[in-house]
């Protein structure tokens, strides 16, 4: 009887390790309460230091809690009690790559492969890591190795494609996909990667309906509204159909609603309400764009574009002096605008004094009279010829695309029937007999 008590006495130890950390277990991977699981591992490892195990589940309590730093640590401290392991140093990468730190995540993920050669895992994710840094052809190499240990490795054909699409190899990149779909048709990530490929390629009603099923499997998921309203828009501008116009203000109102701070989606819904008519509405979105992110360079761009079209200049010259700053290209694009603006809302570029060259031809001249600031070139202006009676005769375009210079006037010479000359009756310009517009001219920069 004695014995069997010092049997249970040396025993006892154990049990009071194994029971918590199954407790710990049970926790962590079934019932998904992490912060009770991270109380329950943190016990342990004060009580035992030197147990792995525990490490590295406080290490997964504490990544899923969001708690990088301390997951880092654990999972660091599991390495050092257990450094064959290499499922451990695959969960260090992820934390370390959370944080952007990428060079710490590349090095142990390639610790791990080198621990299991056949770690599919592993070869995934640094494949990843490489593609979101722009080193595709590295990335390529690894998932080539994995799908050769795992022929349905999903996530290798995944990564493949985005990398190819990310070097221009787009029918690759389908491939693909297409490939890692098929063998997990629920991933809506694959969809939106397909998604963009099919807009790379032109395929824009294809490209919307992947974006669809995106949506469909992540309804909640601001980002694959947000692709799916700039993929609606790419298919208005495709096809002139106003109808993708207003499918896509209403994704892109979805994407909003479901992330209010997302700037990129606040100006693609300006953009569209400003092709809607709804041009204040555009500058109320664009200028919420800008507020959330105030470096955001295109949003600027919308806010300025916008703002002419609700006849808010003094907004648009705001937006240039914030936007030359942050991207000078985009800068001169809304300057232009703003100058565009200006001269055929505003007066500053006109057309005048049609007179006749001669009295029997159709032979005359137009005045171009630049009043901005800038040198204008490729001026088209439409004439239009009317009888007495106010009916118009002709409609003539004129285009110039020599130089004028800011301040100039420059006359400008076409021709017309000789017969709508005497239906116009003689003379230089008077009440309505002639009209001119300018449509449309470059800045000569």
């Amino acid at each position: 009887m004695a014995r069997f008590w010092l049997s249970i006495a040396l025993l006892s130890p154990l049990f009071s390790q194994e029971q918590p950390l199954t407790e710990g277990f049970r926790l962590l991977y079934q019932e998904h309460d992490y912060e009770k699981a991270n109380s329950v591992f943190q016990k342990i490892v004060r009580q035992t230091p030197a147990n792995a195990e525990a490490w590295r589940c406080l290490g997964r309590s504490s990544a899923a809690l969001g708690r990088r730093e301390e997951a880092i640590t654990a999972f660091r401290r599991a390495i050092d009690l257990n450094p064959d392991q290499a499922e451990t140093y695959v969960l260090l990468g992820l934390e370390y790559g959370a944080l952007g730190q990428f060079e710490q995540q590349i090095d142990v993920l390639k610790r791990a492969i080198r621990l299991n050669p056949l770690y599919v895992d592993a070869y995934d994710y640094l494949a990843h890591t490489y593609n979101k840094l722009g080193r595709h052809d590295e990335s390529l190499k690894l998932t080539k190795q994995a799908i050769i240990i795992k022929a349905d490795d999903a996530e290798a054909y995944l990564v493949s494609g985005a990398s190819y699409a990310a070097t221009g190899q787009y029918e690759q990149g389908l491939n693909a996909v297409k490939q890692a779909i098929k063998l997990r048709s629920d991933d809506a990530n694959a969809y939106s990667i397909l998604g963009s490929i099919y807009q790379a390629l032109e395929r824009f009603q294809e490209s919307v309906d992947a974006l669809k099923q995106a949506v469909r499997l992540e309804p909640t998921d601001a980002r694959a509204h947000y692709q799916l309203g700039v993929a609606y828009e790419a298919l208005g501008l495709h096809d002139g159909g106003a109808a993708a116009f207003n499918e896509a203000t209403v994704v892109l109102k979805r994407a909003v609603q479901l992330q209010d701070d997302f700037a990129e989606a606040y100006a693609a819904l300006g953009v569209q309400y400003d092709r809607l008519g709804r041009s204040q509405d555009g500058v109320e979105a664009c200028g919420r764009a800008v507020h959330l992110k105030p470096d955001y360079a295109y949003g600027h761009l919308c806010l300025g574009l916008t703002s002419l079209k609700a006849d808010q200049i003094a907004l648009a010259v705001q937006a240039h002096q914030t936007l030359k700053s942050l991207d000078p290209g985009m800068g001169n694009q809304l300057s232009g605008a703003i100058i565009r603006f200006q001269a055929l809302n505003g007066g500053k570029l006109t057309g005048e004094k049609v007179e006749w060259s001669d009295l029997k031809s159709g032979n005359y001249t137009v005045a171009l009279r630049n009043q901005l600031q800038e040198a204008v070139k490729n001026v088209t202006c439409q004439v239009a010829f009317y009888d007495r009676s106010g009916t118009v005769l002709k409609t003539d375009h004129v285009r110039y695309e020599g130089v004028i210079s800011a301040g100039i006037t420059m006359r400008v010479s076409s021709k017309v029937d000789s017969s709508i000359r005497a239906l116009a009756s003689t003379g230089t310009t008077s009440g309505v007999r002639f009209e001119v517009r300018v449509l449309d001219f470059d800045i000569a920069r």
